[in-house]
């Protein structure tokens, strides 16, 4: 008989997250968004004060629209201030496994997820046996083919990007890939080595080529771990610009900035890598992490040498947003289409900012 292992998700205390802070004499829908950024009012409360910071009404967000009559409130919208609060928030620290259907012990807790401290709650996440758990933690729900930014395109051809990068436009002129003419000043880039509108336009054709000459291997590499290939490039785009030198300021490496917890993600998530990563200890699991990390990395590479890494290393780059895809889906099962993914590049950079940055 196979061993059964017990999922659980280990979150931050539940509290009370406020999103935005809105004072408007007129609530429409572009002030709502430009102030709040959130794609739908499910399941979030708005809270309204006073001037002198006095709790006056708290209703379900849904009733944004007519908060006037439903709290009962005097006199203009703007002597108030409203919050819009997501309720019980909570975060993802890691996940724990238990041979047992019981909650974790706190030693347990500590051994798997050294980083989640005493205040915590534990959730049940799922179970799988013990063979499952040395692959791919979830299977694959598949991307279906579309146009959308969610679904998978039909070829290479879907992925074609004309983004006016002008930082990564910087870089190639100020490592003398582009020649130019005559902008004058610091020839076509400002102090931060960013291109200016000048010397833009002289690197704009290689700009555009720049960013589509990974197409297809991004293509491959989305349609054999079953994420979307347009999002997949997106956040290349958003993370380094798809320049393969960038530098993070906190250690982040390769075209998407991967950090030492996404490293840890996706080795308890793809097995494959290390099927024996969530039985080490933390010593042998930072050394594994490390193992892991050189396979982003171009070391003294010449720049044809950095692209040709790229392009080899894709496939580990499709894996890594997988793992973000699967530890979404299993801590919330309900998720469904385009949401799966909205979690997911949330889960990736920690920030609903983020996610606005990723779908513009």
């Amino acid at each position: 008989m196979a061993t059964v292992l017990f999922l659980f998700a280990i979150l931050t205390t539940p509290q009370d997250r406020i999103i935005c802070e809105l004072w408007t004499r007129t609530l429409t829908q572009e002030a709502f968004d430009a102030a709040c950024a959130v794609h739908s009012l499910e399941g979030l409360r708005v809270d309204v004060y006073s001037m002198d910071g006095a709790l006056v009404c708290m209703k379900p967000a849904a009733s944004l629209r007519t908060i006037l009559e439903d709290c009962s409130l005097h006199g203009a919208l703007d002597q108030y201030r409203l919050k819009i609060v997501q309720p019980e928030f909570t975060n993802l620290l890691c996940m724990v496994e238990n041979e047992v259907n019981e909650t974790p012990t706190a030693e347990m807790v500590t051994d798997q997820c050294p980083g989640a401290g005493s205040d915590y709650v534990a959730k049940f996440a799922g179970t799988r046996s013990a063979e499952e758990a040395r692959k791919f933690s979830c299977p694959a729900r598949g991307v279906p083919s579309g146009h959308g930014f969610y679904d998978q395109p039909f070829d290479a051809g879907g992925l074609v990007t004309r983004d006016e990068l002008t930082w990564l436009a910087g870089q190639l002129i100020w490592n003398g890939h582009v020649k130019v003419i005559s902008c004058g000043g610091m020839n076509g880039v400002n102090m931060n080595k960013i291109a200016t509108p000048c010397g833009y336009l002289s690197a704009h054709d290689d700009v555009i080529r720049w960013q589509n000459q990974f197409n297809a291997a991004i293509f491959e590499a989305a349609t054999a771990h079953d994420v979307p290939a347009r999002l997949l490039k997106r956040m290349m785009l958003v993370e380094s610009q798809l320049w393969p030198f960038y530098d993070g300021p906190d250690g982040e490496i390769g075209i998407m900035q991967i950090t030492d917890n996404g490293l840890d993600t996706l080795l308890r998530w793809d097995r494959e890598i290390d099927p024996d990563y969530l039985g080490r200890d933390d010593t042998r699991k930072a050394w594994s992490r490390n193992v892991t990390r050189q396979l982003f990395l171009c070391h003294n590479c010449n720049l044809q040498e950095a692209i040709d890494h790229i392009k080899e290393t894709m496939p580990y780059y499709a894996r890594l947003l997988a793992a973000f895809h699967c530890r979404a889906v299993t801590i919330n099962p309900a998720l469904t289409g385009a949401d799966e993914w909205r979690q997911t590049i949330v889960d990736y950079n920690g920030s609903e900012e983020y996610l606005l940055r990723i779908e513009r």
